[in-house]
């Protein structure tokens, strides 16, 4: 009788593949735990540090293409991927060891998935996040983290992103799509070494507001309860 989505395309998506009345949904979506995923200072962070902390499934392919291009770009580029096939219970396999062994011999650091109140620690010092999805996010956690740490994203208006990234305001987003790879790949690139703009840098940072806290989920899931 009531269904509880995490954002407008979850709804879309979800009434539309099993037939439902799109009224039936109301819109609750994910938040953070503002005791950990918080702002630090400004000035702490580093501006060659690029990070990723998805599991591959859910997109990697122009991370190795904008790696090598923000290295001619700026020599000194430090990247580091929390990445793993276990945050999404699957194994690795050849494909991904083979990327992974790429990014390393670049130069890149391929690091174990961390405790998520480390995770917030190096979201306060890094430049910036690298979420090249082709995985359509219905409310992606990771997203809201980054932004909760002021943490600007590069990523892709697929899924709910759009929902939560306004290009040019909070984050970046390529105006090219998965589908079209070589396209898709030059244009991430572009952005990445975009983002090497200090004053572009600090407008995307401080555009990072308004994720909603658990108190604030909390809340709305108690009214929408006490509703019922």
């Amino acid at each position: 009788d009531n269904i509880v989505a995490l954002s407008d395309y979850n709804v879309k998506s979800y009434s539309d593949y099993y037939d439902i009345d799109s009224t039936k949904f109301t819109v609750i979506p994910n938040g953070v735990d503002d005791k950990v995923f918080y702002r630090g200072d400004y000035a702490q962070r580093d501006p060659n540090l690029y990070i990723c902390a998805s599991a591959p499934v859910k997109g990697l392919y122009p991370v190795e293409f904008s790696f090598y291009n923000l290295k001619r770009f700026n020599p000194n580029i430090k990247l580091k991927l929390y990445s793993s096939q276990s945050l999404h219970d699957l194994e690795e396999n050849n494909g991904i060891d083979a990327l992974f062994k790429k990014l390393t011999d670049m130069g890149a650091e391929i690091c174990k998935p961390i405790p998520q109140k480390e995770l917030a620690d190096v979201m306060r010092k890094a430049w910036c996040l690298l979420m090249p999805n082709h995985y359509p996010e219905i409310c992606s956690n990771l997203l809201l983290q980054a932004m909760a740490c002021g943490l600007p994203t590069i990523t892709v208006p697929i899924g709910s992103v759009s929902e939560f990234v306004t290009h040019g305001v909070n984050g970046l987003l390529t105006k090219t799509f998965p589908h079209d790879m070589y396209w898709w790949w030059k244009d991430y690139a572009n952005l990445c070494i975009e983002m090497q703009d200090k004053s572009l840098h600090r407008k995307l940072s401080e555009g990072c507001k308004g994720v909603l806290t658990w108190q604030d989920i909390g809340e709305r899931w108690n009214k929408l309860i006490r509703g019922l």
